[in-house]
């Protein structure tokens, strides 16, 4: 952990702000800055797993300081729909939605991870469960990068279309179960 001054507005222009480093997972805080951390633990990261993603949040001790849902990681390193059920709503930032398979389809996960996930329902991740354990009011936003797609010569619009659609037929489906 290391301490570091930066510039902020107001009359004192010097505060601090913090970086913990382990093992690939970042954390910069902030305090005076109002902002929000969330901390992403995915099985290849320092924090790889939702237990070491608790005890560190657990650690650090504040209430800015919260845990960000990321649907492939969640499947990938074993936690639950029961898991995230029994997490405190207010520990939850928000949620990263994407499909994937059960196992790596890229021999490096990272590479996966930042280029090549799937639109909800393409994949084998539990994901309805998963956003069932979520509490209702919680941000979602689409971490769906098609890489692959792109390079095919695949504009945007093309690539973003159908992930917004099979995320809009996945909260639909939700809808219908409460």
């Amino acid at each position: 952990v290391s301490r570091t001054t930066f510039p902020r507005p107001g009359p004192s222009r010097c505060s601090w702000a913090w970086c913990s480093r382990s093992g690939g997972s970042h954390v910069v805080w902030a305090p005076w800055a109002l902002i929000l951390a969330a901390l992403l633990f995915a099985p290849t990261l320092g924090i790889a797993d939702l237990p070491t993603a608790l005890a560190a949040i657990r650690h650090v001790g504040r209430p800015d300081f919260k845990l960000l849902i990321d649907t492939m990681h969640v499947g990938r390193s074993g936690a639950t729909a029961a898991d995230i059920r029994a997490l405190d709503p207010n520990l939850i930032a928000h949620v990263q939605l994407c499909d994937a398979p059960r196992k790596p389809s890229i021999a490096s996960y990272l590479e996966e991870a930042m280029f090549e996930r799937l639109p909800p329902g393409d994949g084998e991740m539990p994901l309805l469960e998963i956003l069932a354990a979520l509490p209702r009011d919680v941000a979602i936003g689409l971490e769906i990068p098609r890489r692959s797609l792109a390079l095919a010569g695949e504009g945007p619009r093309e690539r973003m279309a159908p992930c917004v659609a099979a995320a809009r037929r996945l909260l639909a489906a939700l809808d219908a179960r409460k």
